[in-house]
Order: C-alpha cells, then structure tokens, then sequence
C-alpha cells in the first residue's frame, strides 16, 4: 500500500438547522517516495466516484490551494460555506459531486465528534 484516503459525514448547519449531509476528507495520504505519480488524484477519484454512487452532494478539504484547486475543488467560501474552526479562506475546499448540489446550502461545517477528540 502507497496511499490512503478516509471520507467522513459532516454537515452543513445554518442557525442551528441541519441543511445539508456530505463529506469530508480526512487524511488524503501517499507515501513520499511514491509522490507525484498521481497515486493522490487517483485515490480521490475514486472516492469522489464511491461518494457520488452513495448520493452525498460533496466532499470538502482542508488542504493544499495548489493541490486540490486543480482536482476540481472550488473555496467554500464561494458557496458561503465555512469551517467551524479558524481557517484561512485559501484551504478550505469544497465539490459538488452532483451539478447545484450546493444550490441552496449555505453555512458552517459541522464534523463528527471524532474530530473534536
């Protein structure tokens, strides 16, 4: 094994509403050696592929601007969607996985509490 990626449910909440179910990636990882090759987009890939099948309407990222940008991830910010912790509006990244998927939602992050441990 090179790689490694992990998708986790979060939701996006607006004034306390649940408004929207997707997921978040958490690590997206390839061992150094095996670096830039393409192993990592074609690991995300095939999340993005599974995700969609399962009907989530995005993933977000925490991550690299160069990196992600260039797979297809847009800013959050750009849906008005944002993180629930203080984070730099270059690395906070979202995808529809489905056209308009993110239409009508708006608001803040919510992760599992495995992530606040």
């Amino acid at each position: 094994m090179v790689g490694h990626g992990l998708l986790s449910e979060v939701y996006v909440y607006k004034e306390d509403e649940k408004v929207s179910t997707g997921l978040c990636l958490a690590p997206l990882a390839v061992l150094p050696k095996e670096q830039k090759q393409g192993i990592g987009a074609k690991l995300l890939s095939e999340l993005e592929s599974r995700a969609k099948n399962e009907g989530y309407p995005f993933i977000s990222i925490l991550g690299h601007p160069g990196y992600y940008a260039k797979l297809g991830y847009q800013l959050a910010s750009h849906y008005d969607i944002y993180a629930p912790f203080p984070a730099p509006d270059n690395v906070y990244f979202i995808k529809e996985l489905k056209t308009d998927s993110l239409a009508n939602v708006q608001g803040t992050i919510s992760y599992l509490n495995a992530f606040n441990d």
